[in-house]
């Protein structure tokens, strides 16, 4: 069988020689494959792919906003001071600020009124109560006569 396959011819004299040698053994180790190329990038593409869509997201709602109007409120009419009380109120503002002690005996005269009026509500709601007089309409009322600082408006 041998000489048949290697072509054995007896008029060339060849000779065949037949020897038994043990093989060595191959280390027959898998070749490690380095895994999915793309794991050590993964984590700069997570970041730049969340960059890009944040980006877009701006970008469409940059959009957005070109699209919207803007809301136009409109005054209704008749509302505001008709113009006499406004002037009439720019006049006793003048006058105020012209005379501030007037203007604060004024208020102290209503204050002092309104303590006097709920004194008499309390008094009135409790009976049994024992009740104090108040002080004479002229002395704390702000008068011209009580306060000789006060200027005639």
């Amino acid at each position: 069988m041998i000489k048949s396959a290697v072509g054995f011819s007896a008029t060339r004299d060849d000779l065949i020689d037949v020897t038994l040698a043990p093989l060595t053994p191959i280390e027959t180790t898998e070749p490690t494959t380095p895994g999915f190329v793309w794991e050590k990038w993964q984590p700069l593409l997570q970041s730049v792919s969340l960059g890009l869509a944040a980006m877009m997201a701006f970008l469409i709602g940059m959009m957005l906003m070109k699209r919207m109007k803007p809301i136009v409120i409109k005054e209704e009419a008749g509302r505001g001071i008709p113009l006499a009380d406004a002037r009439r109120l720019a006049a006793i503002s003048a006058q105020a600020k012209a005379n501030p002690d007037v203007v604060a005996s004024i208020v102290t005269a209503w204050l002092n009124e309104q303590a006097a009026n709920a004194a008499d509500e309390n008094v009135a709601a409790a009976p049994g109560t024992l009740r104090t007089p108040a002080a004479p309409a002229g002395s704390l009322s702000g008068s011209k006569a009580s306060n000789p600082t006060a200027k005639a408006a």
